[in-house]
């Protein structure tokens, strides 16, 4: 106990302790339980097996190899 200009005053022996972190097990963060297993991938249907090409055949438009064979230079048709 201290007196303060005839006033009792009671103090708490642990305030003058400074600030501590809390101890009790409420207090305590909790353990994140662990990551759960990446989702599975799903199996490929054609794995291993070959395509068959389609049976009309495929798209060719006609001027596919003037387009490839201008080599990227632009040219205008007059």
């Amino acid at each position: 106990m201290e007196h303060y200009d005839g006033n009792t005053v009671t103090v708490d022996e642990d305030y003058n302790m400074g600030c501590t972190t809390p101890t009790r097990d409420e207090c305590r963060i909790p353990a994140y339980p662990p990551c759960p297993p990446p989702v599975r991938r799903k199996r490929s249907l054609h794995f291993g097996e070959k395509k068959e090409p389609p049976k009309n055949g495929y798209f060719q438009p006609p001027d596919l190899d003037l387009f490839f064979l201008g080599g990227g230079s632009l040219q205008t048709a007059t």
